[in-house]
């Protein structure tokens, strides 16, 4: 929705490297959050998923 955003924390090579960072940033990009239907208190953490397939 329009009030969510997702954060994340750069660090090692991603934080000092310009070629490493980009890389960081285009998969932060890709990133797709489905939260769920059901209510949860501001700054919960939403539980990380891998998909079944790479890619997809």
């Amino acid at each position: 929705g329009p009030r969510w955003f997702l954060r994340g924390v750069i660090g090692g090579e991603g934080a000092s490297s310009a070629e490493a960072a980009e890389k960081v940033e285009d998969l932060f990009r890709s990133i797709v959050v489905v939260r769920g239907a059901a209510p949860m208190p501001p700054r919960d953490l939403i539980p990380l998923t891998m998909p079944q397939t790479p890619g997809s």
